[in-house]
């Protein structure tokens, strides 16, 4: 029963601190992107609150000093940290370890985190000019603005069109993939990763290994590098953080 309580404890520490890190970044996504939540929650359901809505500013602050007295310095900082990273955690921690769980996730997630690394910027930029083109589209009148902005909606249009056939008849992420591995392979065959060659003391060179013997098998490299990396961040302070 003495066990129980600080298991108890962990748990409900943990929950309340992913539901605090969920609802901080939903609340900032609606209150950036789509429109402004808590004054509608208050003018909605609780009117008589409107005052906490003018000067939420010293309500954050006042929360904010609340909790730094109640947590202390080291858990106060743990947790803002984890909080402001909380997108991180998720992205490159949490969804990286609950794949490489099931191998078939991975290898049908593989295209997908392939394409959106290697695309993510000009992705970005593209869809940034759609939507900046469609709102001056809808709010000027000018003809000059107006003409701009068709001649980015088309250029949109045509990329995406292009982008499109590329990947629908171009060469798939497996293969730029397995063109990847395969040179990662050639470096270790040729024993790139292995550190300086030692020499002999007559002088003479050891032997290398034959070709298609590669020094280590991509596969078991590979795991042996996630293993690695899994049981030093379950061993550090970060790695139990994230978890």
């Amino acid at each position: 029963m003495a066990d129980a309580q600080p298991a108890r404890f962990a748990i409900a520490k943990w929950a309340i601190r992913e539901i605090v890190a969920a609802t901080v970044w939903i609340y900032l996504l609606l209150k950036l992107f789509v429109f402004d939540l808590d004054l509608y929650v208050v003018t909605h359901l609780a009117p008589r609150l409107r005052w906490a809505a003018d000067y939420k500013a010293f309500v954050i602050l006042a929360v904010v000093a609340a909790s730094w007295l109640a947590m202390g310095n080291a858990t106060f900082f743990k947790t803002a940290l984890y909080i402001g990273g909380y997108p991180a955690v998720l992205l490159f921690w949490r969804l990286p370890k609950a794949d490489f769980k099931t191998w078939p996730a991975v290898i049908i997630s593989t295209p997908v985190i392939y394409r959106l690394a290697t695309t993510f910027r000009a992705t970005f930029l593209l869809y940034t000019m759609a939507i900046l083109s469609g709102l001056a589209a809808i709010l000027s009148t000018n003809p000059a603005v107006l003409g701009l902005a068709a001649i980015a909606m088309t250029s949109f249009i045509l990329v995406h069109l292009l982008r499109s056939f590329r990947k629908a008849y171009g060469t798939g992420a497996f293969a730029r993939l397995a063109g990847l591995l395969s040179k990662l392979r050639a470096h270790v065959e040729k024993g790139s990763f292995d550190g300086p060659k030692l020499q002999a003391p007559g002088g003479t060179e050891p032997p290398t290994p034959a070709a298609g013997q590669p020094v280590l098998p991509m596969l078991y490299l590979l795991a042996g590098v996630y293993k690695i990396s899994a049981n030093f961040g379950a061993n550090h302070s970060w790695g139990r953080l994230c978890t």
